[in-house]
């Protein structure tokens, strides 16, 4: 599409992927070739991937059953205490991520650690769960992830806002991820 082309001529042209096509071309050729995607770069992000499904297998494990749910409250509440922040935390369960929901990973995330001690402490006491134990490296990782979420989660909230019309300013905010 010609950039002299005016408003009305480009909203009644048809439909192609020439636009996409000539984006894809202008993002080629502003990455170079080191930007390439390297074996370090896979191995990470398994290790990434891994520490999400061990958090997401603890997360469904607490919410399996009532005895579980009593079990992680009890947890929560006294690493709380052990930690002196009864007054100024509250037990909280954790939140399971669902995936017709956008938000629900970060959110479950940021649950998660909130609650880092509690769940490495409610993890070494069943020997069921030890094969979910989390390292230090894995929260790090965790950690990345809810940050770059963040901004998506972010996005999620001013594109479901009722109160003023978004159609105008979604493609900005899309954009801008």
């Amino acid at each position: 599409m010609s950039p002299y082309i005016t408003y009305q001529d480009s909203v009644t042209a048809p439909p192609d992927c020439k636009h996409d096509d000539y984006a894809a071309l202008l993002d080629k050729a502003e990455n170079d070739a080191d930007d390439q995607p390297t074996r370090d770069d896979f191995e990470l992000l398994q290790q990434v991937l891994s520490a999400v499904a061990k958090l997401q297998k603890i997360v469904c494990s607490v919410h399996s059953s009532p005895q579980q749910q009593k079990a992680w409250h009890a947890e929560v509440t006294m690493s709380l205490k052990k930690a002196n922040n009864a007054t100024s935390q509250v037990a909280l369960m954790l939140i399971l991520d669902v995936k017709t929901r956008w938000s629900s990973m970060h959110q479950m995330l940021c649950r998660a650690l909130d609650f880092c001690q509690a769940i490495d402490d409610f993890i070494a006491k069943p020997h069921d769960f030890r094969q979910y134990e989390l390292s230090d490296a894995d929260w790090a990782r965790i950690e990345l992830v809810t940050q770059w979420l963040k901004s998506f989660c972010s996005a999620t909230a001013q594109v479901s806002t009722t109160k003023h019309p978004m159609l105008s300013s979604a493609h900005a905010i899309f954009h801008g991820l």
